[in-house]
């Protein structure tokens, strides 16, 4: 959990930076092969280097997604803006029980080695809450803000 938990930090740490990334990078002809191969058709594509990871932020289909490789051409893992909807009956129940009638906000669904989650941020009346939650239905508080 803790592994995750610190994974799903760094991809959205890291995520802010996609509106500075910049082309100069030199991206590895093997991890551009890879991209390729996993993002057909894939557009907008921006390239950054961020620690020892190549991160690709883009477009598919109506989709802004932003993708990791290591520096061997592996696939690391990525995040994707979702629509509320496109969250799982489990969830977004969860959601309805704990919170009521809050307004999700945004939603990124986070995919890698360790499976799927979702970083959410929902709003009630007097407060922001940022959660974790997974596709069970489990919801890991992040941080509640007072308005």
């Amino acid at each position: 959990m803790k592994r995750l938990v610190t994974a799903l930090a760094m991809i959205m740490t890291v995520g802010v930076s996609a509106a500075f990334a910049t082309d100069d990078v030199k991206v590895d002809k093997d991890v551009l092969s890879a991209f390729q191969k996993d993002f057909t058709g894939a557009q907008h594509v921006k390239w950054s280097k961020e620690q020892n990871f190549y991160k690709a932020a883009f477009v598919l289909g109506d989709t802004r997604v932003i993708a990791y490789y290591s520096e061997e051409a592996e696939f690391a893992g990525s995040a994707r803006s979702l629509v509320p909807a496109q969250l799982p009956l489990a969830v977004t129940s969860q959601i309805s029980k704990r919170y009521g009638p809050a307004d999700l906000v945004e939603v990124t669904e986070i995919s890698n080695d360790t499976g799927t989650s979702y970083k959410i941020m929902l709003e009630t009346a007097d407060k922001t809450i940022k959660l974790n939650a997974f596709p069970t239905g489990q919801l890991v508080l992040v941080k509640k803000i007072r308005k």
